[in-house]
């Protein structure tokens, strides 16, 4: 992902330019030059830029970052604006920008479910809430971690050493909260946890802007039944696929999905694919 600072800087006493929350088509009073890539750490060059007054004593500040259209995931290319808590006189105002979350991943261990993440900066931020689910659709608090508030970001990880009895596929999604209040969820990751020989679901294409082509191996045949789980858990698509034993193939439609990551759920497992 790349991004840059955009902002809105105005006299005491006048309205900003635009007043609307999120928009695409909103403009501003300056803009870096270029984007710089945010994935896995932010520069100083984005956390952090130099920018005029208006003309007049006191002036008040806005800032948001806005994201590459060509990398932005879900085509909307501005956060949310932030607002400098005091006026720019003879200092510098000072800004909170949100929580911007490089990763998130997670591995089964011999401990338990190892979930790690990395922020890029995280200056306004309050804490993280990791949350879990075993069907990818209801999600639960597993523990809350404050942010350290680095504007170079961090790195987290917790084990969930929770016992889960039955369960063959486990989910996770991050919540995280910035000290305004805001708060965004990451994208849903699953984690295995047992193998063996039952049924196996794998994907021809893990990146799809047509027909995903599935392959589903059973042992015994029946009836599949497919899920498609967006990003933030909703159940976005369902269909049942007559199986025979052995293994089959066929495809499912996603042109009424957004762009976007999406999980496909069938059995005991599931994969990850992309909706270009």
């Amino acid at each position: 992902t790349k991004g840059r600072l955009t902002w809105d800087v105005e006299q005491n006493g006048v309205a900003f330019t635009h007043t609307t929350t999120i928009t695409n088509s909103a403009t501003t009073t300056g803009k870096q030059s270029s984007y710089a890539a945010i994935t896995g750490g932010m520069s100083a060059a984005i956390v952090k830029t130099l920018v005029p007054k208006a003309n007049g004593f006191q002036n008040k500040i806005r800032m948001r970052v806005q994201y590459s259209l060509t990398t932005a995931t879900t085509g909307q290319v501005f956060g949310p604006w932030k607002y400098a808590a005091n006026y720019m006189a003879g200092n510098q105002a000072q800004m909170a920008l949100p929580i911007t979350l490089a990763s998130f991943n997670g591995t089964l261990t011999s401990e338990g479910r190892m979930l790690n993440w990395t922020t890029a900066q995280e200056t306004g931020g309050s804490h993280f809430e990791l949350q879990r689910s075993t069907d990818g659709q209801s999600f639960t608090p597993v523990v809350t971690i404050a942010a350290g508030g680095s504007d170079l970001g961090a790195q987290y990880s917790y084990t969930d050493q929770q016992a889960l009895p039955g369960v063959s596929m486990v989910y996770y999604r991050l919540e995280t909260v910035n000290i305004d209040g805001s708060y965004n969820y990451s994208l849903v990751i699953a984690i295995k946890l047992n193998g063996g020989n039952g049924p196996q679901l794998r994907l021809i294409n893990s990146l799809v802007s047509g027909n995903a082509f599935v392959q589903y191996s059973s042992p015994t045949g029946g009836t599949l039944q497919l899920h498609v789980i967006s990003a933030t858990g909703q159940l976005m698509l369902q269909q049942n696929i007559a199986v025979a034993q052995g293994v089959n193939s066929f495809t499912i439609s996603t042109q009424q999905l957004p762009k976007g990551w999406y999980i496909l759920q069938g059995g005991e497992t599931s994969v990850r694919f992309v909706k270009q």
